[in-house]
């Protein structure tokens, strides 16, 4: 993984909770893989039911179970923003960083 290149260390975000919108695919999806090689446990806040399932249990497939969670989330309405927040305070009882691509 590049992310080993530079400063920053495998498992040095661990136990933080990290929401990444667009994380069904592309840059987004790379952002939450690298989130969770860094120890993070991510929530994948997607519009795309489809795309955002997969990059979950993708995730998931590649660094254990637990580590990603898929949560449907159209970022312009305000009742999807509050669902995200409470499936992902249930699952891990904190949110740390917030992504927004």
């Amino acid at each position: 993984m590049l992310l080993s290149k530079g400063a920053l260390t495998q498992g040095s975000l661990k136990d933080e909770v990290a929401i990444v919108t667009g994380a069904g695919r592309g840059i987004g999806y790379e952002a939450a893989r690298g989130l969770i090689w860094l120890g993070a446990n991510v929530v994948i806040a997607e519009v795309n039911e489809v795309s955002g399932r997969a990059a979950a249990e993708n995730l998931e497939e590649e660094f254990g179970e637990g580590k990603a969670l898929f949560v449907k989330t159209d970022v312009g309405r305000d009742k999807d923003i509050e669902k995200l927040a409470k499936e992902a305070l249930r699952k891990w009882a904190k949110l740390t960083l917030l992504l927004v691509l």
